[in-house]
């Protein structure tokens, strides 16, 4: 596998010109480090018409070139330069060239760094974990929360949430699509307790204490493999969320926290309120039998 080359006065576009320096990615600090794309994906980016964002993206994925590379890593998964420039039969420096434009433009990052058997260190490539949503109405994350939820109940399809929390009910894990769904920030949420922020204190038909019930799982995690109650969003939406647990313990055996997965019941919950509501609703039918003649 040959190495990457230096990126030097000499490299070219494509077209034989030489690229600009906001064209310059390479280790100039602009492009992302081995590692740096974990954690820090953004699952969906709006493309809204005039918007700087929008322009860099179409920008990086007009030319030819460049829809192929994202083609062949689409296909083929994390490649390096040497491997998309053999796929694709173009030289090294535009393929580096169209890589650095993706990368600028978000849509690719660096999966990894390794090396050669030579010392030189290779980057691989591999595409954003993301959708790509043109729409200038929907602008805001709340918005967006709100149209994907709605999106999936049409569809059948449920919201799936992991979840972690530590011994004292504080969360420590949260995946992009409980972010999307509940409308909090990484900030907002990591750190602090469920009670107050995913979760009430109480329910809110029964009543019932939640913050009693995340103690008892907390001192009976064996006890709890899997329940179904009220939680809230960010913007104060009562939704119901059906949760399987597993305790989490330490090389020990010690206790530390939480594993949950989330299924969202919403619909399905205020499909059988709205049957019961009907049933419950309906006179009850009296017979009357008038005697023979």
């Amino acid at each position: 596998m040959c190495g990457e080359p230096e990126q030097g006065a000499g490299e070219r576009t494509p077209d034989g010109q030489l690229p600009s320096p906001r064209d310059r990615a390479g280790d100039s600090g602009l492009a992302p480090t081995a590692g740096e794309g974990a954690g820090k994906k953004d699952d969906v980016v709006f493309l809204e018409p005039g918007d700087e964002n929008t322009k860099n993206i179409i920008r990086a994925i007009s030319h030819q070139t460049a829809g192929v590379v994202v083609q062949i890593l689409s296909a083929e998964g994390p490649l390096s330069l040497s491997e998309i420039a053999e796929r694709r039969e173009i030289s090294l420096n535009a393929a580096k060239y169209h890589i650095e434009n993706l990368l600028k433009a978000g849509i690719l990052e660096i999966a990894k760094t390794q090396y050669s058997v030579k010392g030189k260190k290779i980057k691989i490539y591999t595409l954003k974990n993301q959708v790509f949503v043109v729409s200038p109405t929907v602008t805001s994350p709340d918005q967006l929360r709100k149209a994907v939820v709605k999106h999936r109940a049409e569809l059948g399809v449920p919201v799936r949430i992991i979840l972690k929390w530590d011994k004292t009910g504080k969360i420590t894990y949260f995946n992009e699509s409980g972010h999307r769904f509940f409308g909090f920030d990484h900030d907002e949420v990591i750190g602090k307790p469920l009670i107050g922020t995913i979760v009430p204190d109480k329910e809110s038909g029964s009543e019932r204490d939640l913050e009693y019930m995340i103690k008892d799982i907390l001192v009976h995690p064996e006890h709890h493999t899997a329940n179904e109650n009220e939680n809230i969003t960010k913007d104060g939406t009562r939704v119901w969320i059906r949760w399987n647990n597993k305790p989490i313990y330490d090389e020990k055996g010690e206790f530390i926290g939480m594993f949950s997965i989330g299924t969202d019941m919403t619909e399905k919950k205020a499909e059988e309120e709205s049957i019961f509501q009907a049933d419950a609703e309906k006179p009850d039918r009296i017979c009357v039998h008038s005697p023979p003649r």
